[in-house]
């Protein structure tokens, strides 16, 4: 969180090291503009939520898949940097905005591979049950900054560092489960049969909500060609922390993940058209992925149905990821 403070200062400075001049900011002596750009778009893919079979291996005890197809949004980013990144060098600053729109975006696939009985397939599917996927709330924030060249008389360059946030809570609701005989069954059980009847399910049976933050450094190549720019990015990193939220609420049992680590991988594409020095739109894509996020899980009951059990905790058995689509169109509005 160190960035923050040093993120302040950086904008605190740059307000400061020249006066406005003739209605345009000035840092370091060159002209600098902010820009506004309010956009809409939608996020295809999946968020994942894993329980690993033990603290040293990448078996799965458990796998449940948050089906985003889509998750629509809308959000801004707000900007500062050089007024002609083609002329002069600088740094920059941008803030950036989403919050997703409730609505139900797909389905939410559990799958368990438990305690099969002798002479079952160590690897075996015990246990499936689908829903639907009610997302209730999500949010995507971030901080940059960085410095940027230009590369000749179209292309420049920018080495930015972002501070990001994800947060979503979603609901599995109705839908069924199909477990077969493995429905009361301590263990061990029986390999999973598509034949198995399925049993309905209505109402909420589960509530989870994902957070993360993520601090990455990343590369922008840019290029403009009079009325019409475009830009391709990448972001990587191994600086990841996550928190999760897992309530059971028919079982009343909450499991709270706190995880770290893995692999960030942001790759993007942006391409935009001016109508005017002051007006642009265009769209922009991107696909990001999470995976290899692994902490300790805490296990707390609660409810009349859980009397007398105690916590518990499963250590570096808790795993988290993403895989996600994303595709926005905005407006470009130099202030």
């Amino acid at each position: 969180m160190k960035i923050i403070p040093l993120f302040t200062c950086f904008v605190i400075l740059g307000f400061f090291v020249s006066p406005a001049c003739r209605g345009q900011i000035r840092i370091f002596h060159q002209p600098y503009v902010f820009t506004l750009s309010p956009q809409a778009g939608a996020l295809y893919g999946t968020i994942y939520e894993i329980v690993y079979k033990d603290k040293s291996t990448k078996n799965y005890l458990s796998e449940i898949q948050w089906k985003q197809k889509p998750l629509w949004y809308l959000g801004f980013d707000l900007s500062l940097g050089p007024r002609d990144p083609l002329r002069r060098w600088g740094f920059f600053w941008g803030v950036s905005f989403k919050m997703a729109v409730p609505v139900k975006t797909g389905l939410v696939e559990d799958r368990d591979w438990l305690d099969l009985k002798p002479g079952f397939s160590p690897g075996s599917l015990t246990h499936f049950s689908q829903h639907d996927n009610a997302t209730r709330w999500a949010i995507f924030g971030s901080l940059t900054t960085g410095f940027s060249v230009p590369l000749g008389k179209i292309f420049f360059l920018q080495l930015p560092v972002s501070l990001e946030y994800q947060g979503v809570i979603m609901d599995a609701v109705d839908g069924y489960t199909q477990y077969g005989n493995n429905w009361s069954r301590p263990g061990p059980y029986e390999t999973w049969d598509p034949s198995w009847p399925k049993e309905s399910f209505s109402g909420a049976g589960i509530r989870y909500s994902q957070y993360w933050i993520i601090l990455s450094p990343g590369l922008v190549l840019g290029m403009n060609l009079s009325r019409f720019s475009l830009s391709i990015s990448c972001k990587l990193s191994p600086l990841i922390t996550s928190i999760s939220i897992d309530d059971h609420l028919e079982r009343g049992i909450i499991f709270t993940d706190y995880m770290l680590g893995g692999i960030y991988l942001e790759p993007a594409v942006s391409a935009s058209f001016s109508f005017n020095p002051r007006l642009a739109a265009g769209a922009n894509f991107s696909y990001r992925l999470v995976k290899g996020t692994r902490g300790n899980e805490f296990v707390d009951y609660y409810g009349a149905a859980n009397a007398g059990k105690t916590d518990g905790v499963a250590l570096n058995c808790a795993g988290a990821g993403m895989e996600l689509f994303t595709g926005s169109v905005f407006l470009k509005i130099r202030l």
